[in-house]
């Protein structure tokens, strides 16, 4: 975002409860939904730097946590977007997530964002293809 990397998971699961206000403001289902998450400091970093996005607080009803409507992300070579981001405390990621991975990471790339690619995962030759499915 805005031109800097941000290291994530990829999280097919990633999975948020829209309220009755996120549904209603932005067109998003009442019921369990595909979300991406990022850790509360780049959110926090998101909204301050972009008062132009469309920021629910509380979006989601079972972790009240905010959403944020990023306009445009950069997965590999595709340019995606809009994509949603549920908002997460820092120790979930850069602690217990980070912890797992080879890297510290920032979020979870999940259903808000992958409903725009195609992406094969050749686990044999540690590597991942992306592409656009627009």
């Amino acid at each position: 975002m805005d031109g800097k990397l941000i290291p994530m998971l990829l999280d097919t699961g990633a999975s948020a409860w829209p309220s009755s206000e996120a549904a209603t403001v932005a067109g998003l289902p009442e019921g369990q939904s595909g979300t991406s998450f990022i850790a509360a400091s780049i959110f926090d970093e998101w909204t301050k730097a972009h008062s132009d996005w469309l920021v629910i607080e509380k979006g989601c009803r079972v972790s009240n946590q905010d959403m944020i409507r990023v306009p445009a992300i950069t997965v590999g070579k595709s340019t995606i977007g809009p994509v949603w981001f549920t908002r997460r405390p820092d120790p979930n990621f850069h602690q217990f997530m980070s912890s797992m991975m080879d890297r510290r990471i920032d979020g979870a790339l999940g259903g808000s964002a992958l409903k725009y690619l195609r992406i094969v995962v050749d686990y044999p030759n540690e590597q991942a293809y992306i592409h656009s499915a627009i």
